[in-house]
C-alpha cells in the first residue's frame, strides 16, 4: 500500500484537485480547485483528469508515467499525453510530462477511481504515488 505522507498530500492537491463546475458546463476538470472533492457531476457531463510529472519523485520526466487502474462505472474516452516547458533546474531537459484523461459516466451513482504513478519501463511495478478520487454521478 502506498503511504500518504506530506509530499503525497501536497502532490495530490497540486496535480489532481477536483472541480465541481456549474451544471451549465459539459466538462468537469481536475485540477480546477483544491478542496472540492468528492467530484460531483451529471450523467451528461464528461470528467477530465489532468496529472503531471512529480518532481518529488524524480527530476527525470521520462522515468514515470500515470496509468488508470480503476474507473468505476466511467468509460475512458480519450487520453492526451504531452510535454510542457519547465525550468531546467526543476526537470532534466527543461520539460515535464502530463496526461489528460477524459471519461464519460455510464450510470448514476458513487464510484471510486484510481490513478497510479509507475515506472515507464515497468507499468506493473509498485506505484510510487497514487491518487484516489470519489466521483458522484447524478441524473
Amino acid at each position: 500500500k502506498v503511504s500518504r505522507g506530506p509530499c503525497s498530500v501536497f502532490f495530490a492537491a497540486l496535480f489532481a484537485a477536483a472541480a465541481l463546475l456549474g451544471a451549465c458546463s459539459d466538462v468537469v476538470r481536475l485540477p480546477d480547485c483544491i478542496d472540492c472533492r468528492p467530484v460531483e457531476m451529471g450523467t451528461d457531463q464528461k470528467l477530465e483528469v489532468e496529472l503531471g510529472s512529480d518532481r518529488s519523485v524524480t527530476k527525470d520526466p521520462d522515468a514515470y508515467a500515470w496509468v488508470v487502474t480503476e474507473t468505476g462505472t466511467m468509460t475512458l474516452v480519450s487520453e492526451d499525453r504531452g510535454t510542457r516547458s519547465e525550468d531546467a533546474d526543476e526537470f532534466v531537459g527543461g520539460y515535464s510530462r502530463y496526461v489528460i484523461y477524459t471519461f464519460e459516466p455510464t450510470a448514476a451513482g458513487t464510484m471510486q477511481m484510481r490513478f497510479d504513478f509507475v515506472p515507464r519501463d515497468e507499468p506493473e511495478a509498485q506505484p510510487v504515488n497514487s491518487l484516489d478520487i470519489t466521483v458522484i454521478v447524478r441524473d
